[in-house]
């Protein structure tokens, strides 16, 4: 028997349902997550998957192959992919969520996960918000992508020291919002564009002792719609 620690999927191949072997991958992520332990990788080739995935607690690695054809479609029925169990260093890399329909159509993280790592990834298309991390610590996003969905490209909820590095939300109803009833602390959005959103860029119903910091970055209508938390504003371009 197989045991990893790469898991491979491969629905397109059209291959019977293996056991996630190189030569017999699985045919649906969920079933490489299922059979995974924490430390090993979910590696998807290209295509499209039509599923919602939950990592279920395990400090694992969802990697496709590459952002632009490896997507995953969820078909309305569910936030594309959950993470919201605890999970430790978790990962999500080179993929495309769309078509999600929750509070968070395409990623949620939650329920205390640590210093989750999402990479390279595009959110595009789903119903609600593109991400929502709620109670978490340390989420870090770096080259992310969220459009046209119908809510905000991002909420950050009672979250801590979330980084945003090279973050792109247009298209939206908002931009982003901050808040929490837990005040989201130290959040800092660098390298990144906050524009064309439809009912501005920005929402925050911060503390004035909690900080948000923004370097090297265009915020459309960057000040306006910020309440009173400190906004530590770095070398930037910003459109004020």
């Amino acid at each position: 028997n197989y045991a990893g620690p790469v898991w491979y999927v491969d629905g397109p191949a059209g291959l019977p349902y293996g056991n996630g072997g190189p030569g017999a991958p699985f045919t649906t992520i969920q079933a490489g997550i299922d059979a995974s332990s924490s430390g090993d990788t979910v590696s998807v080739k290209a295509g499209t998957y039509v599923e919602n995935i939950n990592y279920n607690g395990k400090n694992i690695s969802v990697i496709g192959e590459n952002r632009e054809t490896t997507i995953i479609d969820g078909n309305q029925t569910n936030s594309v992919v959950i993470i919201e169990n605890g999970e430790q260093n978790p990962m999500l890399k080179n993929l495309t969520l769309t078509n999600g329909n929750a509070e968070s159509g395409g990623l949620w993280i939650s329920g205390n996960t640590v210093n989750c790592k999402v990479e390279n990834v595009s959110v595009i298309a789903n119903t609600n918000s593109g991400i929502y991390i709620a109670g978490s610590s340390s989420a870090q996003m770096q080259n992310v992508l969220s459009a046209n969905n119908s809510g905000e490209g991002i909420i950050i909820w009672s979250e801590t020291n979330t980084v945003l590095n090279n973050f792109t939300s247009f298209g939206n109803n908002y931009g982003m919002r901050i808040q929490g009833d837990d005040l989201p602390k130290d959040i800092r959005i660098v390298n990144s564009i906050v524009y064309g959103n439809q009912n501005g860029s920005f929402l925050d119903y911060g503390s004035e002792n909690d900080s948000l910091s923004v370097y090297y970055s265009n915020i459309e209508d960057g000040q306006s719609g910020l309440d009173t938390t400190t906004v530590i504003w770095g070398d930037n371009n910003i459109d004020i």
